[in-house]
């Protein structure tokens, strides 16, 4: 990859995008509670779908807040399927689209690793820059506390 030029910036293989934390403010089920699902129940054979709102403070190269929606399916072996949509607005008013795709494992502290593709999108003119940059996202949540914390970085 070349090196992508911010404003007054040259970002490179690894660098910070941003760092968002924040929380699950909303869950929608479709048939298993959320409650169930952070108590340990089994899952069903069809797994389940929860689709969960959220909203966080992102810092880093970006830096403003973030919102959107977590649409989540884990499969009866627990893995999940995870695509989010969301809106990153900046601290002067520009929104850059969010767009992320990835799965997850579960490790021993019983917190969820998250493994993202993100593609970020603006028309604002000082965040076009973003558009053609490769993004990838690691994150965890702790499913009790409904608590995530996601680290983009130039893939």
């Amino acid at each position: 990859m070349a090196t992508i030029e911010a404003p007054g910036e040259k970002i490179a293989v690894g660098d910070l995008v941003y760092e968002a934390d924040g929380r699950f403010t909303e869950f929608v089920d479709y048939g298993v509670a959320f409650e169930d699902w952070v108590s340990g129940e089994p899952l069903p054979a069809a797994g389940h779908r929860f689709d969960m709102t959220w909203e966080g403070t992102v810092t880093g190269l970006l830096e403003g807040t973030l919102s959107g929606v977590e649409y989540s399916y884990t499969r009866a072996d627990g893995r999940m399927a995870l695509h989010f949509h969301g809106c990153l607005t900046t601290k002067d008013g520009a929104r850059i689209s969010v767009l992320a795709t990835g799965t997850s494992i579960d490790d021993e502290q019983g917190l969820t690793r998250l493994f993202q593709h993100i593609e970020l999108h603006s028309n604002f003119e000082a965040y076009q820059w973003v558009n053609d940059l490769p993004v990838r996202g690691e994150a965890t949540l702790d499913a009790t506390t409904a608590v995530g914390k996601i680290r983009a970085t130039v893939a």
